[in-house]
């Protein structure tokens, strides 16, 4: 056996590096489905990572290879956040528009909160979901609700439908936090501490809908706990309670992502 020296190695490697992305570029994301071997093509726009990309476009084409033989290959497109995406989608149909075409080569649009689909559904840039008329019995009030615990499922023109629950958290680091004297937090809250100045890293809320989302979240937190612990005042009506906690909650709760 002869052994490859140092030079031949490190030329090797360097050969890998250039041809791997290379080889990848031909499933850029579409799973095992190669574009030029795919009897069919899906075009979605998403700002997921690579980690829902690859479970979701593997699971859905698994199921339309079982459901009618073919192979479909899947097209992600990531601009980025729904920020982004929102802006592309306005481009291309303002663009569209001027020129007569109905479509702009975007089949799914998917991921982002009720608040982006709503603004798309509202522009008329969604079309009615097949999926409602097929099976409604999935969504009956007791199986899929429209509506529960204050946040929307699907709509009421049926356009866009939530696929998953998920949930918002902290991520922090056990050594970051005991140089700097700080327990694991548990609630937003524990934010504010000034400890944690110039240590706490999260995406701009104006490009990213999820910290959007999360920024909302805080501040619909601070409001439900002050109307949960107001108290009247003399002469103070029910309604005029309620107003003034709301209020007095969504102070709170700028102060805190201020701070």
């Amino acid at each position: 056996m002869k052994w490859i020296n140092n030079k031949s190695f490190v030329a090797l490697a360097l050969v890998a590096c250039v041809a791997t992305p290379i080889l990848l570029s031909k499933k850029q994301d579409g799973g095992d489905v190669r574009v030029e071997h795919a009897d069919r093509r899906i075009n979605i726009i998403t700002p997921h990572n690579e980690t829902i990309r690859r479970e979701f476009g593997e699971a859905f084409q698994s199921w339309w290879k079982g459901k009618t033989g073919e192979t479909v290959y899947v097209n992600w497109l990531t601009p980025g956040g729904t920020s982004e995406i929102r802006k592309i989608l306005d481009g291309k149909y303002a663009a569209a528009e001027k020129v007569g075409d109905e479509g702009v080569g975007i089949d799914i649009f998917f991921g982002g909160g009720d608040y982006d689909f709503k603004q798309q559904g509202d522009k008329g840039h969604l079309a009615p979901l097949e999926v409602f008329a097929q099976h409604p019995e999935w969504f009956a009030q007791d199986v899929i609700p429209s509506a529960f615990t204050g946040e929307t499922y699907y709509d009421k023109n049926k356009c866009w439908v939530g696929v998953c629950l998920s949930q918002f958290g902290i991520c922090y680091n056990i050594d970051a936090l005991k140089r700097r004297g700080l327990e694991p937090p548990t609630q937003w809250t524990d934010l504010a501490d000034p400890r944690y100045f110039g240590g706490i890293a999260l995406a701009d809320p104006s490009k990213s809908g999820s910290v959007a989302r999360a920024f909302e979240m805080l501040i619909q937190q601070q409001m439900h706990e002050a109307l949960a612990g107001a108290k009247h005042r003399p002469g103070e009506t029910r309604k005029q309670l309620e107003m003034r906690a709301r209020s007095e909650g969504w102070d709170r709760g700028i102060n805190l992502i201020q701070r």
